[in-house]
């Protein structure tokens, strides 16, 4: 009998039990266990497992955990931007730059609104599986016409990977670049769409290739899954007029210009 089912939380043996992850899918043949697909609970992180590597934990003290992580993140973003930004909340003057926020993650895409709710923005989120993303995006793009769009969700360099520059290597990186090229053909001007893609240790380089704005991870490391949030709303709430460095479009996320790279783009910010 398997000792685990989708939904269990659990931890990997042989990586010390460093992450938290729910188990997303099993495959189980008749000479072997079963291989577990894994999901990150509070980074982007997509992983596979060997049933005798998993450690399955107590799914309520996991939740209160991790929903008190989720809040003091929020919570000190919402302070720190609220301080920079305290006309978020007068609409009269100023228009933030509309966002549509594509999540692999509907924990995530929760997580996600919550914060850019308390921010003062109403962004579009949508919940699409990473392989669906490319045959959603060119119509949720035409549906709501973003200034800003973020496609993300879960991914991760595959068990026993050595090749970082093929997309075989990868868990969902061929689907972003797939994904941004639709986008790009939906709006090929960088100036008129940012584009967001990836997640943990996504194959950054093709998928800025692609034509993403920005994406994850120049240094294949984890990212939180609130950063792809923190950049989009900063792209949002910063006027047109303003340049923005990847530096300063990263401040404040977990890995920083290791986790997620890009260029110098513009504000989206507009007075109306």
């Amino acid at each position: 009998m398997p000792h685990y089912k989708v939904g269990d939380i659990v931890l990997r043996k042989s990586y010390g039990g460093d992450i938290k992850f729910v188990v997303s899918d099993i495959i189980r043949t008749e000479d072997r266990d079963g291989q577990y697909f894994l999901k990150g609970l509070v980074y982007r992180l997509a992983a596979d497992a060997e049933e005798d590597d998993l450690i399955k934990i107590d799914v309520r003290n996991t939740n209160l955990n991790e929903q008190g992580r989720f809040n003091k993140y929020k919570n000190r973003f919402f302070l720190n931007q609220l301080f920079r930004y305290p006309f978020l909340f007068d609409r009269r003057r100023r228009r933030p730059g509309k966002i549509l926020h594509v999540d692999g993650s509907r924990s995530f895409l929760n997580s996600s609104m919550s914060y850019y709710r308390r921010i003062g923005l109403r962004p579009v989120g949508v919940y699409v599986d990473e392989p669906d993303q490319p045959q959603a995006a060119r119509n949720l793009l035409t549906q709501h016409s973003p200034d800003i769009v973020v496609f993300t969700g879960h991914d991760g360099l595959r068990k026993g990977a050595t090749d970082t520059k093929s997309f075989d290597s990868y868990t969902y990186s061929r689907y972003y670049a797939q994904t941004v090229r639709e986008a790009r053909r939906y709006q090929p001007d960088p100036n008129k769409l940012f584009i967001y893609a990836g997640a943990c240790q996504s194959y950054y380089e093709e998928i800025v290739a692609a034509g993403a704005t920005y994406a994850s991870s120049p240094a294949r490391v984890l990212i939180h899954s609130l950063d792809p949030t923190i950049v989009a709303q900063r792209i949002s709430t910063t006027e047109q007029s303003k340049t923005i460095t990847p530096q300063q479009a990263v401040r404040g996320t977990y890995a920083g210009t290791r986790g997620i790279g890009g260029v110098n783009t513009r504000g989206r910010l507009t007075f109306i």
